[in-house]
């Protein structure tokens, strides 16, 4: 899932790891390009959140485990919305994270 082209809204610094948002709140679907703050959520997931506060959702399980291990490490980690893809049932929502 390691992409190094289309940066974002700057330029990539570091690692970029792409992924995606499940169990996404459709009340709280940010635009492409928002940055999102990243949350541990219990004991073993992450969740993203918009600036203001609203969790957009969760990561995937296998995702969050490889992006807690980063903020582990004390590395920082920047995340944005890639783009929403409309579906039927909830949007999709691709998120991208950069590392520095």
């Amino acid at each position: 899932m390691t992409d190094q082209g289309n940066a974002g809204p700057a330029e990539a610094a570091g690692p970029v790891f792409d992924s995606y948002v499940i169990a996404a709140t459709p009340a709280a679907v940010p635009p492409a390009g928002a940055r999102l703050a990243l949350r541990r959520s219990g004991p073993l997931g992450l969740a993203l959140h918009t600036r203001d506060g609203r969790q957009v959702g969760l990561l995937p399980p296998a995702e969050a485990e490889t992006l807690r291990r980063c903020l582990g490490a004390a590395r920082r980690l920047r995340a944005w919305v890639r783009a929403v893809v409309p579906c039927r049932l909830r949007p999709r929502i691709l998120v991208r994270f950069e590392g520095g």
